[in-house]
């Protein structure tokens, strides 16, 4: 069993309220969270409305499944997102 850690930090140019970060943001929970193999929720900058910090935890029996499902999931991220990606974090857990 592996598990890997990745914390997406979001931009969201000219969101002015939580309520427009939610519909921009909950895409992420809304497309990820129904994959059997990964566990989704917003981690940081809850309160700033132009900022969102969302960690997605990912769990295979290999390294190489984990390996490749991130890979699918910071593309689908780069194509659909509304959102600037600031930065990306992996951390292998397991």
């Amino acid at each position: 069993m592996r598990i890997t850690l990745l914390t997406i930090d979001l931009w969201l140019e000219g969101c002015n309220s939580l309520k427009a970060k939610r519909r921009r943001t909950g895409k992420i929970r809304d497309k990820f969270a129904r994959r059997s193999n990964l566990a989704v929720h917003e981690s940081g900058f809850l309160d700033i409305h132009d900022r969102s910090q969302w960690s997605i935890l990912v769990i295979a029996q290999s390294q190489n499944l984990v390996d490749q499902s991130i890979a699918i999931i910071e593309a689908e991220l780069c194509t659909e997102l509304d959102a600037v990606i600031v930065d990306i974090k992996r951390e292998r857990l397991y």
